[in-house]
């Protein structure tokens, strides 16, 4: 008598868990490499960024004959209706009527000779009152800025206070008034030279004193400010000309600051640069930096190749991310 075979019917449980294991392994790897080509397409993304704003940083210095966009806390003026000293050198100070005597003048009157002020006008009356004089063209309240602020200004123009009706439009051709909002769609005026897009832009938060919160930010990809410094005046390693505050006998000096969350970042120094004798990378130039994938700003100075949370920061002076891998 032949016995018949009996086939199988179905698979078994552990068929069925090695098949779940193998699915999950791959999607694992599929998911995987789907976000290492995100991340490299967002870093793709801001290396973009960084080099269209360091584009426009140069073609707005020629346009304006400027040596540099200033990134050093400049303003030591005693701010209107205080009867206290002059501040300690903090931020850019933009206001519809400058006196004279600012230091941010020093820089506005090279892209703007002809801008009123208090001083010229008085020149030429002397009876006229402060009240009286005409404005420079904006017409808002006094404002501080920072470094990223001062470079959006001038890459993007006065805007209004909020930094959204006529933002972006650049400057007036009025010589006196330069800092007028547009007028007319038909109107021709100096700049903007960079995108008047909103993705460019944000407000830092409404706590962020001393500064302006109501003036724009250029922004990273990822919604971050960028880090931003300037050699001053365009000369060798001059990152650091920042007197000492209170002020010391021989004066000594500190490289500029930039803090955003939980990092504070100084400008990247060259290889062989020592306390004694500070060299800079692009040292008669500009440094931008992003925070990077992380949100946070390395330390700078000489941490390079960065470590810790600035090794996925981005720079205008590399074309890899700091910490020295792709």
């Amino acid at each position: 008598m032949l016995l018949k075979k009996h086939r199988r019917a179905g698979v078994t449980l552990i068929e069925i868990l090695v098949v779940i294991a193998i699915i999950v392994i791959l999607v694992s790897l599929l998911m995987a490499g789907v976000m290492r080509a995100r991340i490299a397409g967002v870093r793709t993304e801001n290396a973009t960024r960084i080099q269209e704003i360091s584009e426009a940083i140069t073609r707005c210095k020629g346009d304006l004959k400027l040596s540099y966009i200033p990134s050093e806390p400049i303003n030591t003026t005693v701010p209107p209706g205080s009867a206290g000293p002059p501040l300690a050198p903090v931020g850019f100070l933009l206001r519809g009527k400058y006196i004279g005597n600012e230091p941010e003048l020093r820089i506005l009157l090279r892209a703007f000779p002809n801008m009123n002020t208090y001083a010229n006008q008085l020149a030429v009356n002397p009876a006229l009152t402060l009240a009286a004089a005409e404005d420079n063209g904006y017409t808002g309240p006094d404002v501080l800025l920072d470094a990223n602020q001062v470079l959006t200004f001038f890459l993007a123009g006065v805007g209004d206070q909020a930094g959204t009706t006529n933002f972006g439009m650049g400057f007036s051709n009025n010589p006196k008034k330069p800092f007028t909002p547009v007028q007319t769609a038909a109107e021709t005026r100096k700049g903007p030279w960079v995108q008047n897009n909103l993705k460019y832009f944000a407000l830092p938060p409404p706590t962020y004193a001393p500064y302006t919160p109501t003036r724009p930010w250029l922004i990273d990809v990822r919604g971050n400010p960028f880090a931003y410094f300037a050699a001053i005046d365009g000369k060798t390693n001059n990152y650091y000309k920042i007197p000492a505050t209170p002020p010391t006998t021989p004066q000594t000096y500190t490289t500029q600051t930039f803090t955003f969350g939980a990092g504070t970042i100084s400008p990247f120094q060259s290889p062989g640069s020592t306390p004694a004798n500070l060299k800079f990378i692009n040292e008669n130039g500009f440094q931008i930096i992003s925070a990077g994938y992380d949100k946070v700003f390395g330390v700078g100075g000489t941490d390079l190749p960065a470590h810790f949370a600035g090794e996925d920061d981005q720079a205008n002076f590399s074309k890899t991310l700091l910490g020295g891998v792709n």
